[in-house]
């Protein structure tokens, strides 16, 4: 019963580490040493805890909260019934609650072959790892994806405390790792090498408003003006003036495609300074295919555009088996229509204002699920580490719209971003609908 009781303690500390991010991500750390104290006690006692059951438990306990931002999603978001919403939900509560059993078996297992204490905290310690790597990377094998759930990495709760990015830069000797990554874009605007930096909060639209084109792009316009850029534009009086004025808005802040509404432009492009670049999410339209991309727009005219890579299954695209099951076409977000996969090309992988940085522009998911396949395995041959790409010192430009999703899914979304700032040595400017901020390492 005690180790039971345990086992449920272990469950409820790993989900408030990570539901209350900044004050308690430290518990993750204890739910972990209980995890390992029942393993180890379940051995010595004459109550045998059978192990894949506890790990089903744990796991339902842990997923039933950490994915509980999918089930509010479908509710608020999509055609999806109460019914069909509580059915997909519980379907990957059970369905990680599964995957974690097996591993809690076969930790047990690993662990019952020696008594020698530090193997034996080896052998969980493996095990573990694995488990959590399974989760983070493959997970989705079920639904024909290589991919799996980010979310749930351990390292999330951790992610801006100092002591963790000590323990990281001494363990992987990862380039001027000392400390924690920092966010300095609070106001939210900043400098970079003569460049000034202005964040454009989107619109929120009601229901009335949300079909009009003419809406969202007047109140970009009025968003634009407030700004009032022309007063650190060089052709007038300023007590600073910037070679480069960069004006970022996060993902779907345009919702419709941009090349059907060139006109916008133009009417935006009024209080725009020539060297002021508007980089924005939107859609756009090509050979009756729809993507969505980020639009960089200088001087009246689209001058490059990035188109998104990865699409998250069935809110942004089904494949041919789930089109034919009207379950699923209702779980298709109501504010979304099926889009397309950006070229995978290296065509428009970067953004160059004629600096010695370049920006490589990301959406949202991919950032989280695809950039190592986009970027670090692609273009190690292109002196891509460290800052580079193509020779050139580059910043991650990652636009979000986390407009969706609660509070605390929020969170752990700039928790994993600081995570990988310092796992690829790269600034990023995180540009979302709630907030936007600048994490360097």
């Amino acid at each position: 019963m005690v180790l039971w009781l345990m086992l449920l303690l272990s469950a409820t500390l790993f989900n408030l580490s990570f539901f209350f991010l900044d004050n308690l991500g430290f518990l993750i750390v204890f739910s972990i040493f209980l995890l390992f104290y029942v393993f180890l006690k379940k051995n010595q006692t004459i109550i045998v805890v059978p192990m894949f059951l506890a790990g089903f438990v744990w796991g339902s306990i842990v997923f039933s909260f950490n994915i509980i931002w999918l089930y509010v999603l479908l509710l608020k978001k999509s055609h999806a019934s109460l019914f069909l919403s509580a059915i997909l939900y519980l379907f990957c509560v059970f369905y990680y609650a599964f995957i974690t059993g097996l591993f809690f078996g076969i930790t047990s297992f690993l662990i019952n072959l020696t008594k020698n204490l530090f193997l034996k905290f080896l052998s969980f310690f493996v095990t573990i790892s694995c488990y959590f790597y399974f989760l983070i990377r493959y997970s989705f094998l079920l639904f024909g994806r290589v991919e799996g759930y980010p979310f749930i990495n351990p390292f999330i709760p951790l992610a801006k405390c100092k002591i963790f990015y000590l323990l990281v830069s001494f363990l992987s000797g990862f380039h001027g790792m000392t400390q924690q990554p920092k966010t300095i874009l609070n106001s939210p605007i900043s400098n970079l090498e003569e460049c000034k930096i202005f964040y454009l909060k989107p619109v929120k639209a009601n229901k009335k408003q949300e079909g009009s084109p003419h809406y969202y792009a007047q109140k970009i316009y009025q968003g634009l003006c407030a700004l009032d850029l022309f007063k650190y534009s060089n052709n007038y009086c300023c007590s600073k003036k910037y070679k480069k004025l960069i004006v970022v808005a996060p993902e779907s802040t345009f919702p419709f495609p941009i090349n059907k509404h060139e006109d916008q432009i133009d009417f935006w492009s009024n209080v725009l300074p020539d060297n002021a670049y508007f980089l924005f999410g939107s859609q756009r339209i090509e050979s009756d295919k729809t993507y969505q991309s980020i639009i960089f727009i200088n001087q009246c005219r689209i001058i490059n555009f990035y188109d998104k890579k990865h699409l998250i299954l069935f809110t942004e695209e089904l494949n041919r088996t789930f089109k034919n099951f009207s379950w699923a076409r209702n779980l298709f977000l109501t504010e979304k229509k099926e889009i397309c996969n950006g070229r995978q090309s290296s065509q428009n992988k970067s953004f160059s204002l004629g600096l010695k940085w370049c920006i490589l522009p990301q959406i949202c998911s991919e950032f989280f699920w695809d950039f190592d396949r986009q970027y670090l395995n692609i273009e190690k041959a292109n002196n891509y580490c460290c800052y580079k790409f193509n020779d050139k010192s580059s910043i991650i430009f990652l636009f979000v719209n986390d407009s969706w999703f609660m509070k605390y899914f929020r969170k752990i979304m700039q928790n994993l971003v600081y995570l990988k700032s310092v796992q690829y040595n790269l600034p990023i400017l995180y540009i979302a609908h709630k907030d936007c901020f600048l994490i360097t390492s």
